[in-house]
């Protein structure tokens, strides 16, 4: 029996200073039924984010005007269903342990396989909100019996 709830699309950010780089994820994800916008500011992305409390936030980690960290300390994430894969060219294991630790879902470095692999990384992620969402509701029914 298919879970249906597993196959809702959760809305896409595409948070990244560099044009180029947005066009190639639009093209790499474009057959793949995602409702997909993107800024190239963090402080685009906060106003965004604030619109939007559920969904799945692909962000560089280093833009022009702040980092994802900033981004991510400045948002309130209570009562949301947000999920953060952040993306850098940079390997460097500090920023990986600092997202890590704020929550992000996955780190991922700009590499040559970085495309190809995005669609099963955000399909996990969306399948993942999902779970998390159908899990509130449980809890809501279960605490609605039991009170």
């Amino acid at each position: 029996m298919k879970n249906s709830f597993l196959t809702v699309r959760t809305p896409i950010l595409v948070v990244d200073d560099d044009i180029w780089m947005i066009k190639l994820i639009l093209q790499r994800l474009s057959g793949e039924d995602y409702n997909i916008e993107s800024v190239t500011s963090g402080h685009e992305a906060i106003a965004w984010i604030e619109n939007h409390p559920e969904s799945i936030i692909l962000i560089d980690y280093e833009l022009t005007d702040m980092t994802a960290y900033e981004v991510l300390t400045r948002i309130n994430i209570q009562d949301r269903y947000l999920e953060f894969i952040v993306m850098t060219s940079i390997e460097d294991i500090k920023i990986a342990v600092m997202m890590t630790e704020l929550g992000v879902f996955d780190f991922i470095i700009k590499s040559s396989e970085f495309l190809a692999d995005l669609p099963m990384v955000l399909k996990k992620v969306d399948q993942y909100l999902a779970v998390r969402k159908q899990l509130k509701i449980s809890k809501v029914k279960l605490n609605a019996i039991t009170s």
